[in-house]
């Protein structure tokens, strides 16, 4: 019998810090929105450093499983243009899979959006006078 690492359907260690990073920020960022005051710009800039890393961490894990070589240096791809980059190493590495994976990080996305903002309406609610 297989377990989960022999099929490839192990959750890694980067995609749980990647999920961490969102929900965490998502939570600050509806915190932030319903109290009605800006983010600091170390905010965005401690998000954008963490996110590189781990999405860094994880391209390169997952990189290893598909045994894919990277003939550019990583971190500059990452910084520059990941957008690009991801989508192409998805679709390069799973083919039309690449489609589930995309669409579920976009709702994830959303959903720790979603529940940042409810989370921080009940916490208004609860410490507003």
């Amino acid at each position: 019998m297989q377990n989960n690492s022999e099929r490839g359907t192990r959750i890694s260690t980067p995609i749980v810090f990647m999920v961490l990073l969102i929900l965490i920020t998502n939570f600050c960022v509806a915190l932030f929105s319903v109290y009605e005051r800006p983010l600091s710009p170390a905010f965005d800039l401690l998000y954008f450093i963490a996110f590189a890393w781990v999405l860094g961490w994880w391209l390169k894990e997952d990189s290893q499983k598909y045994k894919e070589k990277w003939i550019y240096e990583l971190g500059i791809l990452i910084y520059a243009v990941w957008m690009i980059v991801i989508p192409i190493y998805l679709f390069k590495t799973r083919g039309l899979w690449a489609f589930v994976t995309i669409f579920a990080f976009i709702g994830f996305y959303i959903g720790t959006f979603i529940i940042g903002l409810v989370a921080s309406i009940f916490i208004k609610l609860l410490i507003a006078p």
